[in-house]
């Protein structure tokens, strides 16, 4: 189930940016659940403005899948890593319709790759229809 995968790639974030992981979601066509929110994110903004984020995303990965990303030769998107001045957005795409967003304080972007790598292997652990 990907809320439990959603889950320990949370537990995983909050291990390695500490307070600066703002938030985790898992979004589906039925709607999205909140993994993990940290207390001032739901001090600042309204439930309608991360929905508006979270809806965002999924338009996102609707528009890569398309255009038939996976048969371009970069092969199938593994993240998408938006910068904001006040926050990183970062949205694993899971299929076509779902996936995990995750947003972080600005300044976790540094080293940043190693980072998406470390994240995309928890999200597929024991995952059985990965290469």
């Amino acid at each position: 189930m990907l809320e439990e995968r959603a889950k320990r790639l949370a537990k995983f974030c909050r291990n390695q940016v500490g307070e600066k992981l703002r938030s985790v979601t898992v979004y589906r066509p039925q709607g999205t659940t909140r993994i993990y929110s940290d207390n001032e994110l739901r001090e600042q903004y309204t439930e309608a403005q991360l929905s508006a984020l979270v809806e965002s995303a999924i338009e996102l990965n609707a528009t890569l899948h398309q255009t038939d990303i996976e048969a371009t030769p970069l092969g199938r998107p593994q993240a998408g890593v938006y910068s904001f001045e006040e926050a990183f957005v970062i949205q694993w795409p899971w299929d076509k319709t779902t996936g995990v967003v995750a947003t972080f304080d600005a300044d976790v972007g540094s080293s940043l790759a190693g980072f998406l790598t470390e994240c995309r292997a928890v999200l597929d652990e024991d995952r059985p229809d990965r290469d």
